[in-house]
């Protein structure tokens, strides 16, 4: 529940669900995961082997090394600025 962002509101700033939306609309709505020790450990073999793979960024493999460092980071970043937003306030 709201662990990652709603697809619908990223593109079009619009979710028919509105406040009922099982996704984050904001930074402050998007709770942090646990994950597994062992995830996004290995290499994807669909992704490596045919360009593509069905899961995604849902995917529990690695597509590419530098972006799931770079998108764990971003995530860790923003709520935590958030916080310390709300914080000062």
């Amino acid at each position: 529940y709201k662990t990652e962002f709603c697809r619908s509101f990223e593109e079009t700033g619009y979710c028919r669900y509105k406040e009922k939306c099982q996704f984050a609309h904001s930074l402050e709505e998007l709770r942090p995961v646990e994950r597994h020790p062992k995830y996004r450990t290995e290499m994807c073999k669909t992704f490596w082997e045919q360009g593509t793979c069905p899961y995604g960024k849902r995917c529990c493999f690695i597509h590419s090394f530098k972006d799931d460092i770079k998108s764990e980071e971003l995530i860790s970043n923003k709520i935590l600025e958030s916080k310390i937003n709300k914080l000062s306030k």
